[in-house]
C-alpha cells in the first residue's frame, strides 16, 4: 500500500509533549487510523466479528505489525531538536526553516494549510513535523504532520 500522509491540529498548551500524547490518545479512542489490516469479518456461524477492536495502543501495534497505523500513533515521542533525524519522532522546525517557509516564526493556521505538502516533504517516512500555530501573535494550536505506514 505505501505510506499515508496525515496531519492534525491540536489545541495549544505550553507542554507540547502533553499535547502530543493527548492527541495520540484521542486518535486511538476515535479509531482514526488505517484499519485495513484490522478488517473485521463477520462470522455468520458465530454471529460475531472475528477481530475485536484493540483495547490498547499496544494491542493495536501488535495487530498492525510493521505496516503501522498510518497515523500519528506511529510516532512515539517529540524532540526539541530541529536537527534530529530519529525515526518515530515528531521534530520541530528551526527558526531558519520557519522564516524560509512562512516568512515569520509565528505562522498562522492558513499559512500552514497553504504549505502542507511542503511540510510533509521535510521529513522521511516514520517521522513527523510539529509547529506552534499562532493567531494575533498568540499560540493557539500545535500542528502535527507526517507520513507513515507500509
Amino acid at each position: 500500500m505505501g505510506a499515508s500522509a496525515w496531519e492534525y491540529f491540536a489545541p495549544y498548551q505550553p507542554d507540547s509533549e502533553k499535547a502530543f500524547h493527548e492527541l495520540r490518545q484521542h486518535v486511538f479512542d476515535a479509531g482514526d487510523y488505517y484499519k485495513e489490516q484490522l478488517r473485521q469479518t463477520y462470522r455468520e456461524d458465530k454471529k460475531r466479528f472475528s477481530k475485536p477492536k484493540p483495547d490498547t495502543m499496544e494491542e493495536l501495534f501488535e495487530m498492525c505489525g510493521e505496516s503501522g497505523t498510518h497515523s500519528i500513533l506511529d510516532i512515539g515521542h517529540l524532540t526539541n531538536d530541529p536537527e534530529s533525524n530519529e525515526y518515530f519522532t515528531a521534530i520541530p522546525l528551526s527558526e531558519v526553516q520557519l522564516l524560509t517557509l512562512f516568512g515569520t516564526t509565528k505562522p498562522t493556521h492558513s499559512m500552514i494549510e497553504e504549505k502542507q505538502h511542503t511540510i510533509w516533504g521535510l521529513r522521511r517516512s516514520w517521522q513527523a513535523t510539529y509547529i506552534i500555530v499562532y493567531e494575533s501573535e498568540k499560540p493557539v494550536e500545535i500542528y502535527f504532520a507526517g507520513f507513515s505506514g507500509d
